[in-house]
């Protein structure tokens, strides 16, 4: 694993858990992940597709 990702994963922790704090319930941390998750994955198919041809 790249020492780069781990230092954004760090940041998002620490976002999510902030999120949770400030908000007092689940839900914005939830929808925080989904679209830090789709971002990743958009990134990843744009990258694949780039390199690919």
């Amino acid at each position: 694993m790249n020492p780069s990702t781990l230092v954004l994963f760090f940041f998002l922790a620490v976002a999510l858990a902030l999120a949770r704090l400030r908000s007092g319930a689940l839900t914005l941390p939830i929808v925080m992940h989904m679209e830090a998750t789709t971002v990743a994955l958009l990134i990843n198919e744009l990258t694949r597709s780039s390199s690919a041809g």
